[in-house]
């Protein structure tokens, strides 16, 4: 289980914004990300899609939640790993 001391939650941007949503699955896979789950949930007008991964370990969410964003969760350095290689 991770330790919740180190994780971070991060919004990336909109949830509908696809070039950045194929960066962010681009970045994670060079990492040596891997999918273990995916799941699609939908309330009303509201709809989540949420995408677990394994990097270096340690299980990374992917979240793309209408009206919230494109957010991704996990170890803090992994985190802002992805983020920085996301910015380049």
């Amino acid at each position: 289980m991770a330790d919740l001391r180190r994780e971070k939650k991060v919004c990336l941007g909109a949830e509908h914004d696809e070039a950045l949503r194929a960066r962010l699955t681009a970045v994670m896979s060079a990492l040596g990300g891997r999918t273990t789950h995916r799941s699609i949930g939908v309330g009303g007008s509201q709809e989540l899609v949420a995408l677990e991964m394994q990097i270096e370990g340690e299980r990374m969410i992917v979240e793309a939640e209408t009206y919230i964003g494109l957010s991704l969760r996990g170890r803090a350095d992994l985190v802002d790993r992805i983020v920085n290689l996301l910015n380049r």
